[in-house]
């Protein structure tokens, strides 16, 4: 599922944006998506922060009240390293600022609708490429397939484990016997995973904040650092940001 998120605070604008996604929908009988659509970039900042929801492309204005598209796309950059941005806009004149943002393209009002297919054809293929890799997990009665990539943490209290997603729900599966890392398989062995402490496992993906004693994450979860591992997570979180972030 394709999530894609307009943001312009001219309405005239917004259902244009909106309309011709939604036509780029249905001309791609192959692509299921949503499309959401919203006037005020603060709801759009609200979603991200307050409601953790994530979006796989941002079509953005550029020159909007309040909070403008390029400081919009700074937030997004700091939540979320894998969406894509483009940006829509009647001038030129910030094109620089969108790009130190890693938009993927940059469109100028009114926009052509060859341009636009061609930038949501572009974003949707980045987002195919991305990798996604399936955990089928035994919970007390049922099994539950879930996508790694989408896991936020998972915590262990003694034989109960719990994955909270990234959408906000939570996985419970029961251990049975071995050892807590036996038990994550496949998230022990992914370069986007760490361990801070005995019974988390961490995706970087979304740490908020790194802080000397513990790891915030985007719901406000926060994550104990075991003192000895401090060292090995500070250094492999940072050249974690530098690999994602040579990628954008």
């Amino acid at each position: 599922m394709f999530h894609i998120l307009i943001c312009d605070d001219r309405m005239q604008d917004l259902e244009t944006l909106r309309a011709g996604a939604q036509q780029w929908l249905e001309s791609n009988a192959g692509i299921t998506g949503t499309i959401d659509a919203m006037r005020n970039p603060e709801d759009v900042r609200d979603c991200i922060i307050k409601k953790n929801k994530r979006f796989d492309l941002y079509l953005l204005d550029v020159m909007m009240r309040g909070i403008d598209g390029i400081q919009l796309g700074r937030l997004i950059r700091r939540n979320d390293f894998n969406a894509s941005i483009i940006y829509v806009t009647s001038s030129g004149e910030f094109a620089l600022e969108a790009y130190e943002n890693h938009a993927i393209r940059y469109l100028v009002k009114p926009v052509d609708k060859k341009e636009l297919f061609s930038a949501l054809s572009f974003a949707y293929a980045l987002f195919s490429m991305r990798p996604r890799h399936t955990l089928l997990i035994n919970g007390v009665d049922s099994i539950t397939s879930i996508i790694m990539e989408e896991i936020m943490f998972i915590e262990n209290n003694l034989r109960i484990m719990t994955y909270t997603m990234i959408d906000g729900n939570e996985v419970i599966s029961v251990r049975r016997g071995g050892s807590f890392e036996e038990a994550v398989g496949p998230v022990v062995q992914d370069a986007g995973f760490i361990q801070p402490h005995k019974s988390f496992f961490v995706n970087m993906r979304y740490i908020r904040t790194l802080q000397s004693d513990m790891l915030i994450m985007e719901n406000g979860k926060e994550i104990p650092i075991a003192r000895r591992r401090l060292v090995e997570i500070q250094d492999k979180y940072i050249r974690f940001i530098s690999k994602e972030g040579r990628r954008l």
